[in-house]
């Protein structure tokens, strides 16, 4: 925490100083616009600077469990810094025209917004339960509203309760503070510390690991390749998110090999793939990496037989039904060529009734 502190005293400086600069310019009667852009430039900088080491200082208060005065102590600086920023930019701001580059990041994202001539769907505000499994999907969306410097604490409170589930231990959460400005910050925090901490996040995506692992491995039904690559993936990409290293990864490697299908592990055992040294690649290569790697091989293999035989069977269909087409008429034609009774009763009739005809002609002569 002391080393972040020492990056962002620098900075911090700079930002004060920078802006005390932007003052004395705009004071001036006649303000020189390319000094102005020069240093609101150098600002901007130092700001994307400060903004990762905020972050930074912010989640180490929450590892270290801090007291809440103390944090609240170091949101309350972050927004004071901001608050001193986005002062002089509007400030810098009015002195531009609307079209120049040194406006607003605003102007520029409405002039971007104008070019696009199609319209987006509309985002729906995703809603936490409490359940540690969907932090890190929702945390993702909230903090554009967290982050956003146009709004008001306020307002951000009233999206925070409305993003909880209705009777919902998150909810509760929330719901203990006062609907207040002051009270935002202290809420966000109380859900950072109840359901956000990497360590706990860490031991949850692990237990649901090896639950997949040990289900996957006592299942008598057969498996799905594709399946268990993406749910094994789901899991690695989250454990990678919250900060598990290659390294420590490799530890899920014999767990996973054992929840293979048995043909699946044979191939992956004579795959050259699994000898592999990875170690000096850029980027590095693990055991594991290659073991996903051979899955995904297989699972495209798959995919791509199946599609194949799909044709096939197809094929196969065609040709099925046009010989049976055959069959049926050979068999109707046959059917008319073979006499039946009616119809030799019919013919019988005719004779006879020629027969009879004939005679009564004679006897007329």
């Amino acid at each position: 925490m002391d080393r972040i502190k020492k990056q962002r005293a620098p900075v911090r400086a700079g930002i004060t100083k920078t802006i005390k600069e932007l003052e004395v310019e705009l004071a001036k009667t006649e303000q020189d616009k390319d000094a102005l852009e020069i240093k609101m430039r150098k600002l901007r900088r130092l700001m994307v600077e400060v903004k990762g080491l905020d972050q930074n200082m912010k989640d180490a208060l929450l590892d270290g469990e801090a007291e809440e005065e103390e944090y609240a102590t170091e949101l309350e600086s972050i927004e004071e810094y901001k608050d001193r920023i986005e002062e002089i930019s509007h400030k810098v701001g009015k002195v531009f025209s609307p079209s120049s580059p040194s406006s607003s990041c605003g102007t520029a994202n409405s002039e971007h917004g104008r070019s696009r001539n199609f319209k987006l769907p509309k985002i729906q505000l995703q809603k936490f339960c409490g359940d540690m499994k969907d932090w890190l999907g929702w945390w993702s969306q909230f903090t554009k509203i967290d982050e956003d410097d146009q709004l008001h604490p306020s307002d951000k409170f009233q999206y925070l309760l409305q993003s909880m589930v209705q009777g919902s231990r998150a909810r509760g959460l929330v719901e203990s503070f006062p609907m207040t400005a002051e009270n935002y910050l202290k809420a966000i925090a109380a859900l950072k510390e109840r359901f956000g901490k990497e360590k706990f996040l860490q031991q949850v995506y692990v237990r649901e690991l090896l639950r997949l692992v040990i289900t996957t491995a006592k299942s008598n039904e057969s498996v799905v390749l594709s399946k268990l690559y993406d749910d094994i993936e789901t899991q690695l990409r989250a454990l990678e998110s919250l900060g598990i290293k290659a390294e420590q990864s490799t530890q899920f490697l014999f767990p996973m090999e054992s929840c293979l299908p048995e043909k699946i592990l044979l191939t992956w055992q004579r795959s050259p793939l699994r000898k592999q040294d990875g170690s000096q690649l850029n980027p590095k290569k693990n055991e594991l990496d290659y073991l996903m790697e051979f899955l995904r091989e297989e699972m495209e293999g798959e995919q791509t037989r199946k599609s194949v035989r799909a044709g096939f069977e197809i094929t196969t269909k065609v040709k099925e039904n046009k010989n049976n087409q055959r069959q049926v008429k050979a068999h109707q034609k046959q059917s008319e060529d073979v006499p039946t009774v009616a119809g030799l009763m019919n013919v019988s009739s005719v004779k006879s009734l020629t027969m009879q005809v004939q005679n009564v002609s004679r006897l007329r002569r």
